[in-house]
């Protein structure tokens, strides 16, 4: 059973706007569109927003100072032009004036992080998983949202439709909830249902690392993303994990390993769970050396995880010392 390494924290099941996002998001911008909920833990204190503009370094030269004020204004000036040329749109419903409108907010679940799966972070799972059986590789799994109707809106347009704006908004959603999960606890279950010898890995998987905080990122090496076949990244013309990232290592302090490389695989938002299996077995490789690491390995969807099962157990096959796993969106 999960238990609080502190003093339990507020109800938080919707978007809680300061402000209202009228224009492109920036780094200064990207809270505006995200609740309050998560953001006091240890993690997130050294994280301010700060007012736009620059503020010189101490000793910095005046034409150095000169030079990037000049390069924020231009940036302003910009996003202004392209506001007042292509006014925002909500992504999800079209409504204008936000990127997400207040209406679609309301819509967008937040899973409870003290009632999810610590093992594969199905919403509701803690006591009895229905999802997975206590075999998964990773340390622990945390997701931001319950997949639905709005949810997986969100993802598709960000991917599909190159709304690229909402990138450092899913690293953020992915930010906030990972604060939360450091609250409570991995499982100490060990796995049923499966072969001796995956019983034996997982529980020593769940022995060493029982007792500790889902979300450790003091003990983090680097982020690494679940990349997009190659003939995804040439149909968009970016991978979509990289960007997000990237907006993440950002708010963490903790930087992006490239570590991975995928080989051709079929679309599997159509495939059954044993389908999807068979789909990705094989399909990674590493190409950058992460022996000894503890990584923190995100994905955009977890549906029957074997994208991420797969990712985890080829990075730990080269020497990883754990995977702590995290995604926007988690199916119930």
């Amino acid at each position: 059973m999960p238990t609080a390494s502190s003093a339990s924290k507020p109800k938080r099941s919707h978007f809680n706007l300061t402000k209202n996002l009228t224009i492109p998001v920036n780094p200064t911008q990207i809270r505006q569109i995200l609740p309050t909920r998560g953001l006091s833990g240890p993690t997130m204190a050294r994280k301010s927003i700060q007012s736009e503009g620059f503020k010189p370094r101490r000793g910095q030269v005046p034409e150095r100072q000169a030079e990037l004020e000049l390069t924020v204004f231009l940036e302003q000036a910009r996003r202004i032009a392209q506001e007042v040329a292509w006014p925002t749109r909500c992504v999800l419903c079209d409504r204008p004036g936000e990127l997400i409108c207040d209406a679609c907010k309301q819509k967008l679940y937040w899973i409870d992080q003290r009632w999810a799966c610590p093992v594969c972070g199905a919403p509701y799972g803690w006591l009895t998983c229905s999802e997975c059986v206590n075999d998964w590789e990773l340390r622990a799994c945390v997701s931001a949202f319950i997949f639905g109707d709005t949810s997986a809106r969100m993802v598709s347009v960000y991917k599909d439709d190159h709304e690229k704006r909402l990138a450092p908004v899913l690293a953020l959603s992915i930010a906030t909830a990972l604060d939360e999960a450091a609250g409570w606890q991995t499982s100490q279950k060990a796995a049923r249902k499966v072969s001796l010898s995956q019983a034996l890995s997982v529980r020593h998987l769940r022995r060493r690392h029982a007792g500790e905080a889902r979300f450790m990122p003091e003990k983090l090496d680097g982020i690494v993303f679940v990349p997009a076949t190659s003939a995804a990244f040439q149909r968009r013309g970016f991978d979509h994990m990289e960007n997000v990232a990237r907006a993440l290592a950002a708010e963490l302090g903790i930087p992006v390993i490239d570590a991975l490389m995928r080989g051709e695989a079929q679309d599997q938002r159509q495939l059954t769970r044993e389908q999807r299996k068979a789909n990705t077995k094989g399909t990674f490789q590493v190409v950058e050396p992460v022996a000894g690491t503890n990584l923190l390995l995100i994905d955009d969807v977890i549906t029957s995880g074997a994208s991420i099962r797969e990712a985890a157990r080829t990075l730990l096959s080269r020497g990883a010392s754990s995977i702590t796993g995290a995604s926007v969106c988690r199916t119930w």
